[in-house]
């Protein structure tokens, strides 16, 4: 019952942001975008207190996750025929080189080389989830692990809002923009609702690309223990790969296999499209627009410069691609 305000408000946000997009048709975002930003500016200006916190956090989380097992129903793998091994080890590539250089830039630029590690690890695979399964081997204190978690989600958000008008501006196609944004964005939920944002198509294969980046934490995480195995504690790899990751690739094999019916997917599409609009309001309302200049200029600019290499990188590739 304590979550019910929280997801009310997500709720009506995700409903307003529908009917901006319906009197606004000629802005070509989308509802998600609008209920992201919706619910940054209603966030900022009424402040909701500590009554609208567990359903908020459930939303942006839970729904979420629940959001892209029910996507992952309406993408075939045939549609993933547009990609090549070249677009894979191209990923690969600026994800490797994205965490080789978070602890050399962060030496260049004096700050802790475990932060830059962090938001290496951040930006190169799953955003927060990728910081706190690592952190217990690599992290000083708290507060480098939620100093990490906050400049990774605030660099991501401002290019989940650039990203889909850079593709559409360079004309990357389905694959190249898929590419783009499902393999330079941090988090699962900047590639999920900046995929949607530019279009339901481009969003299936995006999330399909995000899914491969996130199982790339299994051998990370693996590798981290191996390499200091006292802090390991009681880390395991089995709690590594989120809930919704072998769920979703289920969803995306009935729908290769052709075992959901027409009927079924037109409504799992439309109930997952509603969750993620939900979701993404709820991931707005959580955007502290004041924490930009708390946080240390340093590791903001670091975290920054970092999504950009890997927009570069991977950007580059989609160009190629399309």
């Amino acid at each position: 019952m304590n979550k019910l305000p929280g997801l009310a408000l997500a709720a009506g946000a995700a409903g307003l942001a529908y009917a901006v997009a319906g009197w606004l048709p000629q802005i070509k975002v989308g509802a998600v975008v609008w209920a992201i930003v919706l619910g940054v500016l209603a966030g900022n200006a009424m402040r909701p207190g500590e009554r609208f916190s567990p359903g908020l956090k459930f939303c942006e989380k839970k729904v979420l996750e629940f959001a892209v097992v029910l996507l992952g129903a309406g993408l075939s793998l045939s549609s993933l025929g547009g990609f090549n091994a070249g677009a894979g080890m191209a990923i690969l590539a600026a994800m490797a080189a994205t965490l080789a250089m978070g602890p050399l830039a962060a030496r260049a630029v004096k700050t802790a080389p475990t932060t830059g590690f962090l938001l290496g690890v951040g930006t190169a695979i799953c955003g927060s989830a990728a910081i706190a399964a690592v952190s217990p081997f690599v992290a000083k204190d708290r507060h480098e692990t939620a100093l990490s978690i906050g400049i990774v989600n605030l660099a991501g958000f401002a290019a989940m809002l650039v990203l889909p008008f850079a593709a559409r501006f360079l004309h990357l196609g389905l694959e190249g923009s898929a590419l783009l944004l499902g393999g330079a964005l941090p988090a699962v939920g900047h590639a999920v609702g900046a995929g949607y944002a530019a279009g339901p198509e481009i969003g299936g294969l995006a999330i399909a690309v995000k899914m491969g980046r996130v199982l790339c934490l299994v051998p990370l995480v693996l590798a981290c223990s191996l390499w200091a195995p006292r802090e390991a504690g009681k880390n395991s790899i089995w709690q590594v790969v989120p809930w919704f990751v072998p769920l979703f690739l289920l969803a995306v094999g009935l729908r290769s296999a052709d075992l959901i019916p027409p009927g079924m997917r037109h409504a799992i599409s439309i109930s997952g499209k509603a969750a993620l609009t939900a979701a993404m309001a709820a991931i707005g309302f959580g955007v502290d627009l004041e924490a930009v200049r708390r946080h240390g200029p340093k590791a903001l600019a670091l975290g920054a410069a970092l999504l950009l290499f890997q927009v570069l990188a991977v950007g580059a590739a989609a160009l190629l691609l399309s």
